[in-house]
Parts: C-alpha cells; structure tokens; sequence
C-alpha cells in the first residue's frame, strides 16, 4: 500500500462521523424524493380513478333554456359519447347557527346513472325519493362546515321562491370538490354549498333559466378513455 493510500484511510478513519452524516444526509435525501414521487403517483392515480368512476366531464358549458330537443343534436359532435341535461339554479340559504345566509346551488339528479356524467357519490344517508318534492342531499364538506345533520329541514330562496327541503343524505362530487368563494379564490364550505335533488323537485322549486353542458372529449394522452358529452338542461 502506498503512503498516499494509507494517508488516505487515516483522513476517512478521523473524519468518520462527518463522513457517516453527509451518507446519512444523502440517504435522507433520496427517501424523500421517493417518497414525494410516490405520493405523486398515488394521488394521481386516485384522482384518475374516482373521476373514471364518476364520469368526470372534461369541458363545460353554460347555455339559457336549451331545449331537451337540442341534446340529440349536441350528443351527434364528433368526439362527443353522451348527453347529461340537468337544470342548475343558485340562490340563498338560511342555515342555523350562521350569521349570514349561505350561496346554495340546486341542481337536479339524473333520471338514470348508466349514462350519467359527473355522478355523486352518497356518504352517509340515502338518496332523495324520486316521489317527493321536498328531500335533497348535500355535499359532506358543507354538513360539516355549517354542523347541518341528517333530517335537518332547510329554506333556500331561489328566484324568490322558497324552498324547504330536508336533508336526507351526505354526498361528494367531482364537480365540487373545491367550491369558492365569488369574491375569493379560498373555499368556504359552511356558506357555500351545492344541493342536489331529483328532477320532479328541481322544476316545481326553481325556474330552469341556465343549463349547464359538460363535454368530455378524449385527451391525448389518454387513449383509452372515450369521448362523451354531458349537458345540464331544463325540459
């Protein structure tokens, strides 16, 4: 061995210590990266799959008293699969315990789910009766902001017609997982907030004037997914 050699294992035997934290520091390093991709991929994975099993539209739209007539004609778009009419109203909400009334939105449920895009899924309770008028759920996120619990009655006005419902069910959207503020970008569950009730309740409570028209459209990357269209409309 040469002197230059033996030179060098003394300098490694008496900065061990250091030589062992900068190992350890590195190793640290490259767990984290790991871990940080992981949780990427997992996350990513996740949403993909809960938006598949959803139907999570991929572009959407607004449009004012659209004829149910018209949705053939929009589902004959090329890249277009299937057409989802549902009416979308917004007004305010009286909530107890809240200072202020709450921003809901009511949009009516699809008559049926093998076509249905942007499905909800039920939490707790059960969905509305499709023979009563006056039964809705609620997003999770709202129940437990604003402390609402199942069987709670509540009062929304929209276009100056009240409405009282009872709360019968705890659901989350893909179309609303986040829900803002207007005048903000950070959310506010306890006083902005999405109802969800059948069909036959949606038209006797709110005046249909905005349909909503969610377009899926097959991306690029994906090629196994299949291009649909979904659209909210009043009848």
């Amino acid at each position: 061995m040469s002197p230059l050699d033996r030179k060098l294992l003394r300098d490694l035997w008496r900065l061990k210590w250091q030589m062992m934290a900068i190992a350890l520091l590195i190793a640290c390093g490259v767990s984290v990266a790991v871990m940080s991709f992981s949780a990427q991929r997992a996350l990513s994975d996740a949403q993909a799959a809960f938006y598949a099993d959803t139907g999570f539209a991929d572009v959407f739209a607004q449009a004012r008293r659209v004829p149910a007539s018209r949705l053939q004609d929009l589902a004959r778009i090329e890249g277009v699969t299937a057409v989802d009419a549902r009416i979308l109203e917004a007004g305010l909400m009286d909530v107890p315990g809240l200072s202020r009334p709450a921003v809901a939105r009511l949009i009516s449920l699809p008559d049926g789910e093998g076509r249905a895009l942007n499905r909800i899924r039920l939490t707790r309770g059960r969905m509305p009766d499709p023979r009563r008028t006056d039964e809705a759920v609620a997003l999770k996120t709202f129940m437990e902001a604003a402390d609402v619990q199942l069987g709670d009655r509540l009062t929304a006005v929209v276009e100056g017609r009240a409405f009282t419902f009872t709360v019968v069910g705890a659901v989350l959207s893909p179309e609303y997982v986040y829900v803002p503020a207007p005048e903000s970008f950070m959310p506010d569950d306890a006083t902005h907030t999405v109802h969800c009730s059948t069909p036959r309740a949606t038209q006797r409570h709110a005046r249909p004037i905005a349909t909503f028209i969610p377009i899926p459209l097959t991306r690029p990357h994906a090629s196994t997914n299949t291009p649909a269209l979904a659209s909210h409309a009043p009848p």
